[in-house]
């Protein structure tokens, strides 16, 4: 018990530890990350959600580049004919959900929306699990929103954030422990499955 903690009514506190989080995270993706994919996840990453924001399948190259596409195809990528198209080797999801950035709300704030998001569901999950006593829940909040892991991942396009916010989903709708939310726990867990490699997923 913490007696002296006063914790704000509601969820004012959580919101604006969440709004921090995203503005932060946001403005980090340019500042310090300069908006550049450095290593090949991230890479793959914007690669194919660019084709895939354009409902596409497959990545292809210019038609005067055809020849020398063996050559120019890049590590962790689908064995299938470079002439045919480019594919990376990683699972959808992650791109995917950047793809749908690029078609909104711009491919940059995808992860720090995540980030957002995943505050808000640890401070909620906190909340369910220890109803009688609000301040751990804001403790929890806090204590993500100021994780270096947390915010250096949102700055990029790694799929670790993504991972996150849909395991996190994915434990606030199991311990509602209604058939609706085990629904909802399901679907999150089928997505989280797709972020990018499954054996990653299965580990957890």
């Amino acid at each position: 018990p913490l007696p002296l903690f006063r914790v704000p009514r509601g969820l004012v506190a959580v919101v604006a530890l969440s709004l921090l989080a995203l503005a932060g995270t946001g403005a980090g993706t340019w500042i310090i990350f300069g908006d550049y994919p450095l290593s090949r996840d991230e890479q793959l990453a914007v690669f194919d959600s660019g084709f895939l924001a354009n409902l596409q399948l497959l990545g292809t190259i210019p038609q005067e580049w055809g020849p020398f596409a063996p050559a120019l195809m890049p590590i962790f990528m689908l064995p299938i004919s470079p002439e045919a198209g480019w594919l990376s080797g990683y699972l959808p999801g992650n791109a995917a959900l950047r793809a749908i950035g690029l078609r909104t709300i711009g491919a940059e704030w995808v992860n720090p929306l995540l980030a957002a998001i995943s505050v808000v569901l640890v401070h909620r999950i906190a909340r369910k699990l220890w109803p009688d006593a609000p301040a751990p829940a804001l403790v929890a909040a806090i204590l993500l929103a100021s994780s270096a892991q947390l915010n250096a991942m949102a700055m990029t396009p790694y799929s670790m954030t993504a991972h996150l916010a849909f395991n996190l989903i994915w434990l606030w709708a199991f311990i509602r422990n209604r058939p609706g939310w085990d629904l909802v726990a399901i679907a999150a867990g089928v997505v989280a499955t797709g972020l990018h490699q499954f054996v990653f997923q299965a580990q957890v």
